[in-house]
């Protein structure tokens, strides 16, 4: 996967352009090069004319700046299909790899220090359809019997989905 980045912003357009311009790997791009350098040179020179701040000025950019990003996706996103998972030929093309995104895991009860001393703050995963929840403590040992816990107060604790 590319990571395809503010490069707009960051001014990589060219080096993109300059690297994947006679690199053997990429012969056929989606869009072709040509086509991308003059979306790039109009989108830089409706940045120049925005200065000014003109409503239309800064519109066209803004036409332009999308344009240059649709562009530069279908780019990656050819780079992508050919490199398949290759490394040295996504870095070969300009662009930059990005690791997939892997999912975290919230846990079940997380406790943690309260805003004054001697307080803990509670975050509990939402459980589905529950109506309510109720939240038991106990002061030094574990109870034996159900009727030796303490209820906590509502307002210490946060339940998250």
């Amino acid at each position: 996967m590319l990571t395809l980045r503010n490069i707009h912003k960051t001014g990589e357009e060219p080096n993109i352009i300059d690297k994947l311009t006679d690199n053997p790997a990429f012969t056929n791009p989606d869009v072709p090069l040509s086509e991308v350098k003059s979306i790039v040179d109009q989108f830089e020179a409706s940045i120049v004319a925005a200065r000014d701040g003109s409503h239309l000025a800064v519109s066209t950019m803004h036409d332009h700046e999308k344009t240059t990003v649709s562009v530069f996706k279908a780019l990656a996103h050819y780079v992508d299909k050919i490199a398949d998972g290759n490394v040295t030929l996504i870095w070969s093309s300009g662009f930059h790899q990005s690791s997939q995104p892997t999912p975290h895991q919230k846990p079940t009860l997380a406790v943690s220090n309260g805003m004054t001393s001697g307080s803990v703050k509670l975050v509990a995963k939402a459980i589905d359809k529950a109506g309510s929840y109720i939240f038991q403590m106990a002061k030094d040992t574990l109870p034996s019997s159900d009727n030796q816990w303490l209820l906590l107060p509502r307002p210490l604790i946060l339940i998250s989905r």
